[in-house]
């Protein structure tokens, strides 16, 4: 349990505690580059980067460039020469546009946006025109580096230089020998560079960042301490609080909250407005046992609207339901405003009716033969009703972690979860992938039964290995020769890994066939089945 001071100057502080349950309250500091920084023997380092690529040479194909990055690990040396040293186990990488992974020390979360291509020879290389090209592997078109080749921004008009890009469907281009050698040659001299202990290595920038919450600190040394090897860092000065110092402090205290998007900022569908059965922001569902009432993003929360002849009904599902069993566990939510009044409900044995504003929790034990079918938490009104969420939370235990009460105003303990990490765990239940006009979005060969999967290529592993397929827009299929036809499109998709294959059926047989939009649009990949 994570707990936090917040004195009169409105700054939240961690506060760390120790075996003998003294309580140290933990004030930041930061410094960037190598710091020689006057520490106790309480204080925390908390060290933080940003990743950068060096490249040394010129990239050629016969003298390849070496291309380092930042190794995210840091050493603390006290004034005797002792040492502790933290690594991290990963290099952080830059582009030259800019981008770059980071890592934050004081929130544990590294975010990689550079990808790290190893090529030797063994992937499925084709030849289009006179370069080679790995189809359907990369979604991003941006500023690259690689050791051996040299990035062109105006797609190799100049087809005598030996050089890369990434064309907008995501395609890897290398123009080695302009073709004319063959794709045998090209692949076997890529096997030979890797046999060499240089394989031909490319930097491009991810279409989603991958988020990573891995926190390691630094004991420092009493007196002063040298930290080497990081960019920069954040040291948490402790002292042992008396009772002087915690009377202007207020103690917060925190669980993990257990909910997905608690706070309602995650919204891909994009509407302003849901009126109908089915999912909403993302993670909740919308239903009714009459007409379906209204919710409203309005980040931070959401507005809940019902007439009298409506109703809201708008729930999350426990996935993970075996961790849950035997167990009790509180869902608790903070309401800014209301007129009407609703119910609060966990699993369908406990509730609470909410007629005011306040902070409202409610704790059940999750009974045995419980099932992710019928086991969740949510919240319905009853009559005519009007409210604002400011968010929820679901944890382990009997008591609230939510919020607490600063005079007459209730305030959240917890700040909104990172987006890009709230983010992802969304994705591994809906993805939308935007697709421009005339824009391709996958291409193939056509089977001999004149139906084919379309690889759509996702930002993350969804958790299961089928889901339902959305498209808004149309989109159509480019056949060989010229000439366009829609498509006759699955409900459903098969998943590997993060692949979701989309199929189509009515085609050309035994041709190459490209999958596009004449309207641009989206498709979601919907496992909220």
């Amino acid at each position: 349990m994570a707990i936090y001071a917040k004195g009169s100057d409105g700054i939240r502080r961690l506060v760390a505690g120790n075996s003998d349950g003294d309580m140290a309250l933990m004030s930041p500091r930061h410094y960037v580059g190598e710091a020689t920084i006057p520490t106790r023997a309480t204080d925390v380092l908390a060290p933080s980067w940003e990743g950068k690529s060096t490249v040394t040479g010129t990239p050629s194909p016969n003298n390849p460039a070496t291309i380092t990055g930042v190794s995210f690990a840091a050493t603390a040396i006290s004034p005797d020469g002792q040492t502790r040293s933290v690594d991290f186990g990963f290099t952080g990488y830059s582009l030259p546009d800019g981008v770059r992974d980071t890592y934050d020390g004081v929130r544990g979360d590294f975010v990689q946006r550079v990808g790290k291509l190893v090529l030797d020879g063994t992937e499925i290389w084709t030849t289009h025109s006179k370069f080679y090209v790995i189809e359907n592997t990369y979604k991003i078109y941006s500023q690259a580096i690689a050791t051996h080749l040299g990035f062109d921004d105006d797609e190799l008009d100049d087809i005598f230089v030996k050089g890369f890009y990434f064309n907008n469907l995501g395609w890897l281009v290398v123009n080695y020998d302009n073709g004319a050698e063959g794709v045998d040659n090209f692949k076997s001299w890529l096997a030979a560079q890797a046999a060499a202990g240089t394989p031909v290595t490319v930097y491009y920038e991810l279409a989603q960042p991958i988020a990573y919450n891995r926190k390691v600190d630094i004991t420092a040394f009493d007196g002063r301490t040298t930290v080497t090897g990081a960019d920069a860092v954040d040291v948490l000065e402790g002292r042992v609080l008396r009772v002087a110092d915690c009377l202007p402090f207020e103690i917060v205290r925190s669980n993990r909250n257990l909910a997905l998007n608690p706070y309602f900022e995650i919204n891909q569908r994009g509407l302003n407005t849901y009126n109908t059965t089915g999912y909403c922001v993302d993670g909740w569902h919308l239903w009714s046992t009459t007409n379906v009432g209204t919710v409203k993003p309005t980040y931070p929360g959401i507005d809940i609207i019902a007439d009298e002849n409506q109703q809201v009904v708008i729930e999350q599902k426990i996935e993970n339901i075996e961790h849950f069993i035997g167990y009790p566990y509180t869902f608790s939510i903070l309401i800014t405003r209301i007129t009407g009044h609703f119910t609060l409900q966990l699993t369908t044995v406990s509730e609470v009716r909410i007629t005011n504003p306040g902070l409202y929790y409610l704790t059940a034990i999750i009974p045995e033969g419980s099932t992710v079918q019928n086991t969740m938490f949510r919240l319905f009104t009853l009559g005519k009703t009007n409210l604002h969420c400011a968010g929820i939370k679901l944890e382990k235990g009997t008591e609230q972690t939510l919020a607490r009460k600063i005079g007459d105003q209730w305030v959240l303990n917890d700040p909104p979860p990172d987006p890009t990490l709230e983010l992802l765990k969304c994705q591994r239940y809906q993805c939308v992938i935007p697709f421009g006009v005339g824009q391709p979005i996958s291409n193939v060969i056509v089977d001999g039964n004149g139906s084919a999967y379309f690889p759509i290529y996702l930002p993350v592993q969804m958790r299961l290995d089928i889901a339902k397929i959305e498209i808004q827009g149309n989109l159509r299929t480019r056949i060989a020769g010229g000439g366009y036809r829609n498509c006759e499109l699955d409900g459903t998709a098969s998943l590997q890994a993060n692949i979701c294959n989309l199929r189509a059926y009515g085609l050309e047989t035994n041709t190459a066939c490209g999958l596009d939009s004449d309207t641009g649009g989206k498709i979601i990949v919907d496992e909220n089945l």
